[in-house]
């Protein structure tokens, strides 16, 4: 599985997305799991769950229960 942060900064380009429709759609296509971490906003995690993504860290679990159910 990976396991990534939402954003990475990176030199020059600064804050870039990692967790995309995209990287989602190719990891599963190479049956890799995608774990996102730490989401602790649920509109975030609801963004995330619709991109497909496999699992979430967050240190809110009260707040993840709350978006999946």
């Amino acid at each position: 599985a990976f396991q990534v942060p939402l954003t990475s900064s990176l030199p020059v380009i600064g804050e870039v997305d990692v967790i995309t429709e995209r990287f989602v759609r190719v990891a599963h296509s190479h049956n890799i799991q995608v774990h996102a971490w730490t989401i602790n906003d649920p509109a975030e995690m609801e963004r995330l769950i619709g991109l497909g993504v496999d699992g979430i860290i967050t240190d809110r679990p009260d707040l993840l229960l709350e978006v999946v159910q």
